[in-house]
């Protein structure tokens, strides 16, 4: 059985691999948008690269357990709706982040918007209605164990509906 110590010793390492991981997407993929801030080929191939380097070198962690994923999922499911799968899990991810890690935030959404990700409900085409009820949705999405879901995440536990949705509402029309 592994230590405390060197339990932790690991998460640092592997959340220190992860951040490294951002820092060079954010550095490198604005590099690959055509002059109006619009995916190139070599934008696609980046974005590819990047999921194929993170999953080859292992910087998935089972401490996160891909709520932004998850939301994109359930979000589409309850609307019988799809939207542009990416913009989608950076919604996921801001929220997931505004309702568990708020400090940190600011840098998620400023990493997005270097990377010219659309984020915002209202550039993606999502309704409040459609949110609402995708968020409300997450519950009982997360915790379906007969498809072998059990997704433990604060949209699970403490789900985002009514104050705090009108909140979160707030927050993602101005940040």
């Amino acid at each position: 059985v592994m230590g405390t110590n060197s339990l932790q010793s690991k998460n640092a390492a592997m959340a220190s691999a992860m951040l490294q991981h951002h820092r060079d997407i954010v550095d490198g993929f604005p590099q690959t948008l055509d002059g109006d801030g619009g995916l190139t080929p070599q934008s696609v191939r980046f974005i590819m690269t990047a999921v194929k380097d993170r999953d080859t070198t292992r910087l998935i962690s089972p401490m996160a357990p891909t709520s932004d994923h998850s939301f994109l999922q359930a979000l589409e499911l309850v609307n019988d709706k799809s939207w542009v799968h990416g913009e989608l899990a950076a919604l996921g991810a801001v929220i997931v982040t505004w309702h568990c890690e708020p400090p940190a935030v600011e840098a998620l959404i400023e990493r997005l918007q270097t990377c010219h990700v659309r984020w915002r409900p209202q550039d993606m085409g999502v309704s409040r209605d459609e949110l609402s009820r995708g968020l409300a949705f997450c519950p009982q999405y997360f915790g379906d164990t007969s498809w072998g879901r059990d997704v433990p995440s604060g949209l699970r536990s403490d789900p985002i509906t009514g104050d705090a949705f009108d909140r979160l509402w707030t927050f993602l029309q101005y940040a």
